[in-house]
């Protein structure tokens, strides 16, 4: 069974990743040069999600 902090941790990995990847595609919209902060930002909550269920799925 899923934990209620897992599932906390992955809403906020998710939603954090969601953030990260309308900012790269704004980025790339409106050539503010800002799109590595959001790629990076999408990339670090994308590997706290597979920590967070990796963990989950060996349970």
């Amino acid at each position: 069974m899923v934990s209620n902090r897992r599932i906390v941790a992955s809403l906020l990995f998710a939603g954090v990743g969601f953030v990260g990847v309308a900012h790269t595609v704004l980025a790339f919209a409106f050539d503010t040069g800002l799109a590595p902060i959001g790629i990076i930002v999408a990339g670090f909550s994308f590997l706290g999600l597979v920590a967070v269920n990796v963990v989950a799925l060996l349970d």
